[in-house]
């Protein structure tokens, strides 16, 4: 039969909602290899190698920035980055950029849009902390327990019933 988790991945990649789908081929190549129990670091070259990105003109020192804020990341030293600029200047596209190397790097990668913003109080907040558990449960998933007991503080519907406070 199909592996489970193959099986949720061709299910995910053919759902309608393109947020509900993986954001990436970065992605698929990530969890196909984790199903496979194939050292995703083999794929790494591949993967750069099939993913073709137009070059972004005008933007080397933007994306200069962002390598090194990867590389602070790393080290465990991020920082947040803010794109601004008029409409029509490729902001999307350069944000679209910016994920592909942080993906490329191995990061996770979470993003929310002005549609999470009208999800109700804290909106985006919610969306993204859901998202982070999304991406992380089948990467760690004692990391992923950890993480979703703190920001299920925040964010209820991520508590487990367990970590969950009594009436």
């Amino acid at each position: 039969g199909v592996p489970p988790p193959l099986d949720a991945l061709v299910m995910e990649l053919l759902r309608i909602d393109p947020l509900a789908r993986p954001s990436s081929a970065f992605e698929v190549i990530e969890r196909l290899c984790a199903i496979d129990q194939t050292r995703f670091d083999e794929q790494l070259a591949v993967a750069k190698a099939y993913l073709a990105s137009p070059v972004l003109v005008g933007r080397s020192a933007s994306l200069s920035a962002v390598r090194r804020s990867l590389r602070r990341a790393d080290k465990g030293r991020s920082r947040a980055l803010v794109v601004a600029g008029p409409s029509g200047v490729g902001r999307s596209r350069f944000l679209a950029a910016a994920v592909l190397e942080a993906k490329l790097r191995g990061n996770v990668v979470v993003q929310a849009d002005a549609h999470d913003g009208r999800g109700g109080d804290y909106g985006v907040i919610r969306a993204l902390a859901k998202r982070l558990v999304e991406e992380t449960e089948g990467r760690a998933p004692e990391a992923t327990a950890e993480v979703s007991a703190i920001l299920g503080r925040i964010v209820p519907e991520l508590a487990s019933p367990a970590s969950s406070p009594g009436p």
